[in-house]
């Protein structure tokens, strides 16, 4: 069971990870908007994790100042501008279009690296994009708009 607790711990991840559009949509229905969802969850999340890390290991607690900028635009800029922007593409459209555009961010780091850092486009990786645009084509229903209708 031990061997297997890493694959069930990322299968879990990823199914809380796809109800989130579920509870968002019931926040939304309360009133509240994308900002509010998003300060609930990283202030809720951030109040968690800070009990449980002081409670397990509170040696995480000592940070050398140098390090600040660091947590503060990786990790408290960039967690709230995406989950502001994800949440916001959820209230937007339906779950299934702000998935799959959640899920080309891999896409965006491959053409990056080849602009910025001149990291090399393979042909494997030229196929994943491909197949990344199609599947996004497919997802939010493009083809569907210019194609006749089965019925």
């Amino acid at each position: 069971m031990k061997r297997y607790l890493p694959h069930i711990q990322i299968l879990l991840a990823g199914s809380l990870w796809g109800l989130i559009g579920i509870f968002n949509r019931n926040l939304y229905a309360i009133g509240l908007s994308s900002a509010s969802v998003v300060a609930v969850r990283n202030i809720g999340g951030f109040i968690v994790l800070a009990a449980v890390l002081f409670i397990l290991d509170r040696s995480v607690f000592h940070i050398k100042p140098r390090h600040l900028p660091y947590f503060f635009g990786t990790g408290i800029i960039s967690i709230l501008l995406f989950t502001l922007c994800y949440f916001t593409c959820q209230q937007l459209s339906s779950l299934a279009v702000a998935a799959i555009l959640l899920y080309t961010a891999p896409a965006f780091v491959v053409v990056l690296s080849a602009v910025l850092f001149k990291d090399k486009l393979t042909k494997g990786k030229l196929i994943a994009l491909v197949l990344a645009f199609l599947g996004c084509t497919f997802v939010s229903g493009f083809g569907a708009a210019i194609s006749p209708s089965p019925c």
